[in-house]
C-alpha cells in the first residue's frame, strides 16, 4: 500500500499552510475588525483599482464567484463597498470601495503587514527574496497541473 510522506508532499504542505494561515487570519480580522479573510481579500483588491467587476475580483483572488459575491454582500451591508449597475451593460455591475471601506482597508493593511513581519521575522532579506521567487515560480506553474 502506498502512503504519502506528508513532510515531503509539497502540495499537501502548501495546502495545510494556506488553510492554517487563512483560519488564523480570519480569526484575527474578525476579532479586531469585524470582517473575515474573504472580506479582507476583496477589500484589498478594491483598494488597488476602481470600477471592478465580480469577474475581475474572482480572477485575481482565484476563488469562485459565489465566495466573492458572499464577501461583497457583507461588505455592502457594512457600508464598505458600493455596487452599481453598469450603464453600458445592464447584466454587469461596477464595484468600488467607499471612504469607510478605505479607512478599514488601511487599518487592516497595517495589521496584516505586522502579522507578515512577525511570520517572516526569522528570515533575512536574501531568504525572503528566495521565498518570493519560489512562490512566484509555483504560482506560474500551477496551471500546468
Amino acid at each position: 500500500m502506498k502512503k504519502v510522506k506528508i513532510e515531503r508532499y509539497a502540495i499537501g504542505q502548501i495546502n495545510m499552510l494556506a488553510n492554517k494561515l487563512a483560519t488564523k487570519s480570519s480569526e484575527a480580522y474578525k476579532k479586531n475588525f469585524g470582517i473575515g479573510i474573504m472580506e479582507w481579500r476583496v477589500l484589498a483588491i478594491l483598494a488597488i483599482s476602481n470600477n471592478n467587476s465580480v469577474q475581475s475580483i474572482t480572477d485575481i483572488i482565484g476563488l469562485d464567484k459565489g465566495a466573492v459575491s458572499r464577501a461583497l454582500k457583507k461588505l455592502v451591508d457594512k457600508g464598505y463597498v458600493t455596487i452599481q449597475e453598469d450603464e453600458f451593460n445592464k447584466r454587469a455591475y461596477i464595484i468600488n470601495i467607499t471612504c469607510q471601506g478605505r479607512s478599514l482597508h488601511d487599518q487592516v493593511y497595517d495589521f496584516s503587514m505586522q502579522r507578515e513581519e512577525k511570520l517572516l521575522s526569522g528570515l533575512d532579506e536574501r531568504k525572503k527574496d528566495e521565498l518570493f521567487q519560489f512562490l512566484k515560480y509555483l504560482k506560474e506553474t500551477i496551471d500546468e497541473l
